[in-house]
Parts: structure tokens; C-alpha cells; sequence
């Protein structure tokens, strides 16, 4: 499938040690999580910021984990964020409402880096990764 369609079939399954199912897209020949597929494409153009923070890795790799504890680190702290994961989760929000999340953010994704904001490749930044 391209990632210009708006069709987004769950067209492979994957379980871990457990047996539980994830569902997975196969999009421009990358499985990726089946998410919305218009904040996928909307990735590119997230206008990422200096103090931004980017957690990337694999689903179920302990991620959700990780964002609690960098977020906390981030807002110095030890409480757990209100807004929560999802906010800032890049293929689960739409690009108006990650621009909306105050800074500092810690922003997270499951993507391949193909599918992540233009200016990563543009711009050489130690934060950013």
C-alpha cells in the first residue's frame, strides 16, 4: 500500500512471547502499528522544536515506560504527566494538536524514520534523537 491512500487495512499479525496479537500495515513496504492513517502522513510536517525530545523505538519495547520517566526528567518532575503519552505520541495525534503541546516536549513514535518530521534530515541537532 502507498502512504497517499487513505485505505488502511490490518493486513499482518505478529505475537509476542505471550501469544497477544498485535496488528500490524504494511505502508510503502514497512509494517508499521495501524494507526490513523492522515496523522501518519501528517508526521512529516511536525514542526519540531529545540528543547523537543524524540523517543523512538520498536512497539513493546517499553516506550510508554521510558516517555513516563524522560517526561518526568524533562518537567523536573516526579509526577506523572497530565496531558499523558498520547498527546504526544507523533502517529496517534494529529500535527495541529502535537503543535499545540506546550514545550518542553518529549514526543514519541513507533514510525520508520522515512515516516518521521523533514527536518530531522534537515537539520543536525544533538536533541533530536
Amino acid at each position: 500500500m502507498k502512504l497517499d491512500s487513505m485505505e488502511f487495512p490490518s493486513n499482518k499479525s505478529v505475537y509476542d512471547a505471550d501469544g497477544v496479537e498485535m496488528r500490524l500495515c504494511e505502508v510503502d513496504g514497512k509494517l508499521l502499528p495501524c494507526f490513523n492513517m492522515s496523522n501518519i502522513t501528517g508526521v512529516k510536517d511536525v514542526q519540531l522544536r529545540d528543547d523537543d525530545v524524540l523517543l523512538l523505538g520498536y512497539p513493546k519495547t517499553g516506550c510508554h515506560w521510558t516517555w513516563e520517566v524522560l517526561s518526568m526528567m524533562v518537567a523536573k518532575n516526579p509526577i506523572l504527566s497530565e496531558l499523558g503519552k498520547g498527546t504526544s505520541f507523533l502517529e496517534m495525534s494529529s500535527a495541529e494538536n502535537i503543535d499545540r503541546t506546550p514545550s518542553p516536549r518529549v514526543l514519541n513514535s513507533h514510525l520508520w524514520f522515512d515516516f518521521l518530521p523533514t527536518q530531522l534530515a534537515e537539520e543536525k541537532k544533538r536533541n533530536r534523537l
